[in-house]
């Protein structure tokens, strides 16, 4: 090999470790940014229930049915599968705005239930915030299954078509970043198309 061929395939090599790392900017940015839409809306249904155009016991209910992990369910007090006495929390842990207080409280409903929301909201939310700190990183995948690929990393990113392209083309690279159970679960879903990945924690 020439010296200037390995010259050149040494600065292909820069190019693509440059190409990857603004990559993985550009995905870290808008992941920044999905969690900047979510606090907003956050803070627009509070204050919508601050105002009583929501009613709270509509809003608690949807988000129970809403949550599934047993880390945020227990944030709003919702039973969740390791309680051994789910019953009893279910009926004794009622959530701020439920019928009971409703009725209990009368005309203090509002501003109690809204600052009970709030608290638990933002707390949801900086669970959100703070737990985004795994990076998934795709290090090889069967050429034969790369369509496969293509649609789980789409689900995975929410990236549109041409990105998502993009981004596993430049393998091995960083797909995502989110939290540790939400990584674990992409990264089942990438090796059931026999894709090597790899998580590392952002430290």
């Amino acid at each position: 090999m020439t010296k200037k061929l390995e010259k050149l395939l040494e600065q292909r090599e820069k190019i693509n470790a440059r190409i990857q790392k603004a990559r993985a900017r550009e995905t870290a940015q808008k992941r920044k940014e999905d969690t900047r839409r979510k606090i907003l809306l956050g803070a627009l249904v509070i204050e919508m229930m601050d105002k009583g155009e929501l009613d709270d016991g509509v809003i608690m209910k949807r988000l129970e049915g809403f949550l599934t992990r047993d880390i945020d369910r227990k944030l709003f007090d919702f039973p969740v599968q390791g309680d051994s006495d789910s019953t009893e929390t279910t009926s004794d842990k009622k959530p701020t705005s439920s019928k009971k207080t409703t009725e209990s409280k009368g005309a203090k409903k509002g501003s109690s239930a809204s600052q009970s929301s709030e608290g638990k909201i933002a707390d949801l939310i900086r669970t959100e915030v703070e737990g985004s700190s795994v990076e998934i990183i795709l290090e090889e995948y069967p050429s034969d299954q790369k369509m496969a690929i293509l649609r789980t990393v789409r689900e995975v990113t929410n990236l549109g078509l041409k990105e998502a392209k993009d981004l596993i083309e430049s393998t091995p690279c960083v797909i995502h970043k989110t939290t540790q159970s939400s990584a674990d679960g992409a990264k089942k879903k990438l090796e059931k198309f026999g894709a090597k990945v790899s998580l590392k924690v952002d430290s």
